[in-house]
């Protein structure tokens, strides 16, 4: 994978930048899902970074999960990821 899900926040609670409960879920997911391609359980990861897509849009689910795609042989579909 190219990106990992960013490294978690150390901001204080009062930052402008403090992360809200999708976006800590999604990136629970992604870190999920790339522990499950690294062990070739490419649906469960797919599934993983599916929803991690649902919960909170960023750029780092969309290209795991084209990357994903990529490694199940399903070009078109990772190119559409690529490519929001």
């Amino acid at each position: 994978f190219l990106f990992g899900p960013p490294a978690s926040s150390t901001a204080s609670s009062t930052s402008k930048f403090e992360r809200n409960d999708a976006e800590l879920a999604s990136l629970q997911l992604e870190k999920a899902a790339v522990l499950k391609v690294e062990a070739g359980l490419l649906d469960e990861a797919l599934r993983d970074l599916s929803a991690a897509v649902e919960l909170y849009q960023c750029a780092s689910a969309f290209n795991n999960r084209a990357q994903a795609l990529q490694l199940m042989k399903r070009e078109d579909d990772a190119m559409s990821d690529v490519q929001v």
